[in-house]
């Protein structure tokens, strides 16, 4: 949201440039990795449409929806995977 962006951006955390630098490296690295057979699901778009806050702090803690989110996600995989 706008309000988390905003937090973001207003952090001076060290790990604020390395990670802005290194998902891309991350993302490319889950495609090759998809490429050689592994079974692998890249997460780092999963709240594009959420229009509700998330996250909690500036780094990577999500609140009670976001877990909530990834769970269901993650869930969802596991049984797709079992059928």
């Amino acid at each position: 949201t706008e309000t988390e962006a905003e937090m973001a951006m207003r952090s001076k955390r060290v790990y604020r440039e390395p990670v802005r630098r290194g998902y891309p490296f991350l993302q490319q690295r889950g495609h090759d990795l998809k490429r050689e057979g592994v079974d692998f699901v890249d997460l780092t778009r999963l709240f594009v449409e959420t229009d509700e806050d998330i996250y909690v702090d500036s780094c990577c803690h999500y609140n009670y929806l976001g877990c909530q989110i990834v769970g269901d996600a993650v869930a969802a995989l596991i049984v797709g995977s079992a059928q």
